[in-house]
Order: C-alpha cells, then structure tokens, then sequence
C-alpha cells in the first residue's frame, strides 16, 4: 500500500483527500510542519501533500527543507493549496515542488496526478535498489531479485 504524508491542518481537508484517493493509499494526516518532521523521522512516504497555510511555518518554507535534508530530498512533494497566484505557483516550483494543486480540485485530475507521482517514486527507487542491492525493501514489502522472491509485509509479518 502506497503511504502519503498530507499535510494540512483542516481535518475536512484530509477527509477529502481519503475519499477521493481511495483505498490503495494509506494517507496520514498531520496538522504542522514540526509534526511533519516527526512522522518523516519515523515512517517512510511515497509522497508527501502539504498545505502552504500552517499553523506553524509557511508550506513554501517547509517545501524547501524537505528538498535540502537528505533522508526526504527524493520524496515527490505536491502542494495542495488555496493559494493560487501564478506568484504563489512559481514560488512553490522554485523551492522544489513537483507539482501545484490549487483547491477546490478536480478529484479525477487529483488522483492521476497523485497516481503518476507515486508511480514515477516507486519505480525509480525500485531501479535504484535493484541495482545496488541483493535485497531492498519499500513500506510493505521485501523484494529478493536474486531469489526471484517478493514478501508482503503487514505490521512486521511477513506473508
């Protein structure tokens, strides 16, 4: 299951995103910057949605931490937002967003360019382990090229 970080402080908001996501995305939900750091220290994302108007910081801010620091610099990062200038747009492509949502969306338009974001991470780092590695391991699952094996994990067991 593919593992989204949103965001946003307005918990309408995230249940938006759920119900139009679907459940082959587990989306965690969290409403600051300082939690977003938390939960990425603890967990591993496909992709993270982030508001630009936090309780804490300034999205556009947060965009460019996420793009400096080593661990998340790979992690595509949509901004999903009210705000909707060109000037806010070109804000968040220079700070490293892969893409720039403004809301209310489209659902259909929304879920493909989550699908595609997600997509294009997953193979690329599928790519990337496959070439250095005997084994590699992404949420939920182990891959064992070698062995020509795949594990599927839940909760640390193995199936």
């Amino acid at each position: 299951m593919h593992r989204i970080l949103f965001v946003e402080e307005s918990l309408e908001g995230l249940k938006n995103v759920i119900d139009t996501l679907g459940p082959q995305y587990l989306v965690t939900g969290v409403p600051s910057g300082e939690k977003a750091l938390l939960s990425l220290d603890k967990e591993q994302f496909h992709l993270i949605l982030l508001e630009v108007v936090l309780p804490d910081t300034d999205g556009f801010r947060l965009c460019a931490t996420l793009q400096n620091k080593k661990e998340t610099q790979d992690i595509p990062v949509i901004l999903l937002t009210t705000k909707g200038s060109l000037g806010d747009k070109i804000i968040g492509f220079s700070v490293g967003a892969d893409d720039y949502i403004v809301k209310p969306f489209d659902p259909s338009e929304f879920k493909a360019r989550v699908e595609s974001r997600v997509t294009k991470f997953v193979s690329r780092n599928l790519r990337q382990n496959t070439a250095n590695s005997s084994e590699f391991v992404l949420p939920g699952i182990r891959f064992q090229p070698a062995l020509q094996k795949v594990f599927v994990t839940d909760d640390g067991q193995e199936f």
